[in-house]
């Protein structure tokens, strides 16, 4: 993730990058506060939360992986993500696997897509809803 500091639009500036803990492609990312909501195609549904913007300083708090065969550069997995739903609800589109209605808690184990429990975070856990 490329962070740029666009204060000045004639001059913009990179701020810094943020490079995942997976060869898979991020695209379509989303900001709510200081949380970044972020498809990763083979890696799954990332949420990052931002420590710093002006160093682009992220720590991932929370996944949901619906390709979990490999997390490999490819067009598999996670298309999109919406996270703006009032309820807090998050929906994930899987390319092969369809849709995931999630939605997160404070804890340190999540569910995976065949609903065993794996390590997460200290801190978030997505369920499917």
């Amino acid at each position: 993730i490329l962070v740029m500091d666009v204060q000045d639009l004639q001059n913009a500036t990179l701020a810094g990058y943020y490079l995942g803990p997976s060869k898979a492609i991020d695209h379509n990312l989303y900001i709510i506060d200081d949380l970044v909501y972020l498809a990763s195609y083979r890696a799954g549904m990332r949420i990052l939360r931002i420590k710093d913007y002006a160093t682009a300083d992220f720590e991932e708090i929370g996944f949901f992986d619906v390709y979990p065969d490999d997390d490999d550069p490819s067009y598999n997995g996670v298309w999109s993500v919406y996270p703006y739903f009032p309820s807090g609800t998050i929906i994930a589109s899987g390319i092969e696997s369809g849709l995931f209605v999630l939605s997160t808690q404070e804890t340190t184990t999540t569910i995976n897509t065949t609903g065993t429990d794996v390590p997460l975070s200290r801190r978030t856990q997505l369920r499917r809803r």
